[in-house]
């Protein structure tokens, strides 16, 4: 992994807050997902250190957040729900999951969905992004969780490949940005 490949977050009113909202995925979940966990040229990649918060409890799960362009949707790995015992809905109608290859998922369709309230931080652990999400339950083989092109096209982050930076500056209103760095 490329330890440069972090993120910063970067606005220009520092004082924005927000009441948490849930961001779903859509008004209906798509008729299939596409996974994508490769680090390449052609999926594009960056990994967040992140936190998942209990919305009561305020207990924080460490875990890690790949923002993928080559996977669509907002994923969960199973292992992850079930290590911490994460609450879980059952989604109307099962949806087929193809691995990058075009493969079927090893947990076969997604059936459960989570939200949680997921912290993405900067470089400096101080400044950080913060949201409400609801993730699709499936096996990412180890990866915590996967931010696809459905999270990418709502934050539309500004993207340095190269310093492998991701600066928040258009996020919708329902994200939070607390203590964002001058640069």
């Amino acid at each position: 992994m490329n330890p440069r490949a972090t993120s910063s977050l970067r606005v220009s009113d520092s004082s924005r807050t927000s009441v948490f909202a849930p961001v779903h995925l859509s008004e209906r979940h798509p008729e299939c997902i596409k996974v994508s966990a490769t680090r390449n040229a052609q999926t594009p990649s960056i990994t967040f250190k992140a936190k998942l918060i209990g919305k009561i409890s305020g207990r924080q799960i460490d875990v890690s957040a790949l923002q993928d362009s080559g996977a669509e949707g907002i994923l969960v790995d199973a292992e992850c729900v079930k290590k911490h015992r994460l609450s879980k809905k059952l989604l109307r109608k099962p949806i087929p999951i193809r691995n990058v290859d075009g493969s079927s998922n090893g947990m076969g369709p997604v059936r459960y969905s989570t939200t949680q309230r997921l912290r993405l931080y900067s470089q400096n652990d101080r400044s950080y992004h913060e949201e409400d999400v609801e993730m699709y339950i499936a096996d990412l083989g180890g990866q915590d969780i996967i931010l696809g092109t459905d999270w990418l096209r709502q934050h539309n982050p500004e993207i340095d490949w190269q310093e492998g930076r991701v600066d928040m500056t258009r996020c919708p209103p329902e994200c939070t940005l607390i203590e964002p760095p001058v640069t």
